[in-house]
């Protein structure tokens, strides 16, 4: 039995390339290593990759999915790689991207050599740039590049959408693998109405940066993404501003979350007296200009047709919010436990001298401006708790200056007398 390689399609359905999204077995040689491989590559649609990709691709529950299972003859490749049909970080379809190593193409798709890549100008086979190649042995001369536009133009018009083609040549002829649709990033994800040219978004972490400073780990960006982008579409709802499904709000650049201002002024804009330079006043950054140059002007008679619902929305909210508070404080009085568990349970898991040790550095410099009130709140009781009521004083002292409510609050509880009226 000659060798073979066992991969599967994309799952049906999925409204996208599944690029990666299962198991790929190669040099499969014997009838049991066969009925193994195929087991291996159907069962992978159960990975929590491939469950998680689902969950984001098909909407709603007990959607349909189908595997396929390929079997292909295995092909000693020289040189393989991918080629997309149109850029797929340019959005440009008059440009093809090549790469290419020497050996198999898997190397290329799981990222563990660096290949040599081409971008092509594909109305006259031009190569525009050739990067990590070496000049003098290039792993594709220029008789290649073209044949491989020739076969991915064929692919293209046969299939009607741009393509990501993986191909190899052995024995001096070439061979396409697989083909896929591209996934373009801006057409997956970005809304109607917002600009699709990521090359030209303008990103800002001056805000964002002081509540999550440093390099957020995988398991913090995932939560932290959800509940920023939650946050803001609720702010912008409250506007009466419609964010589209795909707008990206938030994003990470090595680890680091920023604001996207482009798609955050589009969205604003909705609000036509909102301009670039109050959104940077308000939330920091620069590129005002660039942002202006992509972003149209807000019109004024949507906006006039939604400001009576839009107030008294926003009237409504404000009257309930006394009535709220009142609600929390009479369940906090109702519920011991709960107010133990709101500020108190934490101190108790901790060892005191650790909280001591914590607290040193408060003794030199009692500016606590980057906590929240809640954070003031509960760093009074704390020192309260610790018999350090001289600096818990102190916290109630600058609290006041601007949450009078909070602070007097917690000279009550605390009994501590901060010199705050009643």
């Amino acid at each position: 039995m000659r060798a073979c390689a066992v991969g599967a399609a994309a799952a049906a359905g999925a409204g996208g390339s599944a690029a990666g999204l299962q198991e790929t077995v190669l040099d499969v040689c014997g009838e049991e290593a066969l009925r193994d491989a195929v087991r291996r590559v159907w069962s992978s649609i159960f990975t929590e990759r491939a469950m998680t990709y689902l969950a984001r691709a098909l909407p709603g529950v007990g959607a349909p999915v189908g595997v396929a299972v390929v079997v292909q003859r295995m092909v000693a490749a020289e040189r393989a790689g991918v080629l997309f049909t149109a850029d797929p970080l340019r959005d440009d379809p008059g440009v093809a991207v090549i790469e290419a190593t020497r050996g198999l193409g898997c190397a290329v798709v799981d990222g563990v050599v660096s290949p040599e890549v081409l971008r092509v100008r594909r109305a006259d086979g031009a190569v525009i740039s050739r990067q990590g190649a070496s000049l003098a042995e290039p792993v594709l001369s220029d008789m290649d590049v073209q044949e491989l536009l020739q076969a991915a133009d064929a692919v293209e018009r046969a299939a009607g959408s741009a393509r990501d083609i993986e191909w190899c040549f052995a024995d001096g002829a070439l061979w396409l693998l697989q083909s896929r649709p591209i996934v373009r990033r801006s057409a997956q994800r970005v809304g109607h109405g917002l600009s699709s040219d990521r090359s030209q978004w303008v990103w800002s972490n001056v805000n964002v940066g002081e509540a999550l400073p440093g390099v957020a780990t995988p398991l913090t960006w995932s939560v932290a993404a959800k509940f920023s982008d939650h946050g803001f579409r609720s702010a912008f709802h409250s506007l009466g501003c419609e964010v589209p499904i795909g707008a990206e709000l938030v994003g990470s650049f090595h680890g680091r979350i920023y604001l996207n201002l482009t798609h955050f002024m589009q969205v604003a804009r909705q609000v036509p007296a909102l301009s670039a330079r109050m959104l940077l006043e308000f939330g920091g950054g620069g590129g005002a200009e660039e942002i202006e140059r992509q972003v149209e002007p807000g019109r004024w008679g949507p906006f006039l047709r939604r400001a009576p619902t839009v107030g008294l929305r926003l009237a409504a909210e404000n009257a309930r919010l006394d009535g709220r508070l009142a609600a929390f404080e009479r369940a906090l009085a109702l519920n011991p436990k709960l107010d133990q568990a709101l500020y108190g349970q934490a101190l108790s898991l901790i060892k005191l001298d650790r909280v001591e040790e914590a607290l040193e550095p408060l003794k030199a410099n009692m500016r606590l401006q980057p906590l929240s009130p809640y954070g003031f709140y509960q760093l009074a009781h704390a020192l309260n708790r610790l018999g350090r009521r001289d600096e818990a004083k102190k916290v109630i002292v600058q609290l006041s200056g601007f949450e009078p409510q909070v602070a007097r609050q917690v000279q009550r509880e605390t009994g501590i007398d901060a010199g705050l009226p009643e």
